[in-house]
């Protein structure tokens, strides 16, 4: 694991990556950071770089570390800590015994209000996620020194997507950095590129991408140069992020994690009072996506017509499109 007990006492290790007081305890925490690690951390990285990542904390000093592994080392203490906190965010504020689950209050200190045990949570969530965001923008930059991130689950799947990170969206939409947005966005993501992408690019031409992104393209179409196939991907990425973003803004009203709401801060407590979006603000968000959408499906087709002419299959936002000239009956 990325704690220790001894370094939680002697240095307060927990204190580098959060505020926390001095009397939480390594008792109550150790599981809790076990648990993250292997619920967050390794399903992303497998376990031959979160072992790498654990071997740099436990044998190496301090002062051996390259400044790479000390900021991998500290992103991915971070990530977990915030993680730990954000999944037992409930249990942490409860004991639990055999008489049950029990709340503590003091003379000295009080219980938050909801509203700031609301935001915390939050905050938890998307510094947590965001710093794995983080630690695999390292992992990438540094490759030289981590050899196993090559075979890690984060860097396999993004190198067989379409949309490869979070920073992909926020590039064209407005997102935050969130990672959280971003794995809400996934599934649509593999959904609106089958029934969407495909049809504009034709069956044969999306089947060559797909190849293309698994390093196995197609014996007919061996001969598309690497540049050509990278930018055809970057302007399938751009359909693609705002299709899955038209789409969440229709079935939920918002691409974000918790929703769109116009809040205000009452008195008495501090009670925050939420509004949902208004039905015509919303219709407002939606035309802008499917406007955008429409511009980056031209310029696709654009792109496509003029550099893989022979897999061109034709651009659907034309289909009626048709030379009047000469002929009896005209398209009006």
């Amino acid at each position: 694991m990325i704690f220790s007990e001894d370094f939680w006492k002697s240095e307060g290790e927990m204190k580098r990556v959060l505020p926390v007081s001095t009397g939480l305890s390594w008792v109550r925490m150790a599981p809790l950071l076990e648990n993250a690690q292997r619920d967050y951390l390794v399903p992303l990285l497998g376990e031959k770089l979160s072992d790498e990542i654990s071997w740099i904390y436990e044998e190496e000093q301090p002062s051996e570390r390259s400044a790479a592994e000390t900021v991998v080392l500290y992103l991915a203490q971070r990530a977990v800590a915030n993680l730990a906190f954000w999944a037992n965010f409930d249990a942490l504020s409860l004991r639990i015994s055999d008489q049950g689950f029990q709340r503590q209050e003091s003379d000295s200190w009080k219980p938050a209000y909801k509203y700031q045990e609301d935001n915390l949570r939050q905050s938890f969530a998307n510094t947590g996620f965001n710093a794995l965001d983080q630690l695999l923008q390292q992992l990438e930059d540094h490759m030289d020194e981590f050899d196993a991130y090559e075979q890690s689950p984060a860097w396999l799947e993004a190198q067989r997507s379409i949309v490869r990170g979070t920073d992909e969206v926020q590039d064209i939409y407005e997102i935050n950095n969130s990672r959280l947005v971003y794995l809400r966005l996934l599934p649509v993501i593999r959904q609106v590129q089958e029934l969407t992408l495909q049809p504009i690019l034709g069956d044969h031409l999306y089947e060559g991408l797909v190849g293309y992104l698994k390093g196995d393209v197609p014996e007919d179409m061996s001969g598309i140069q690497e540049s050509v196939w990278r930018r055809l991907r970057d302007h399938c990425r751009k359909v693609v992020v705002m299709a899955a973003v038209r789409q969440l803004l229709r079935t939920t009203g918002t691409v974000t994690n918790r929703g769109a709401y116009f809040t205000s801060v009452g008195g008495g407590g501090g009670t925050q009072n939420t509004q949902p979006v208004p039905d015509a603000r919303l219709s407002l968000l939606i035309a802008d996506a499917e406007r955008a959408m429409a511009g980056y499906t031209a310029r696709l087709t654009s792109y496509v017509r003029v550099w893989m002419p022979e897999q061109f299959g034709g651009a659907p936002l034309r289909a009626l499109d048709r030379d009047n000239e000469q002929k009896p009956a005209f398209w009006a």
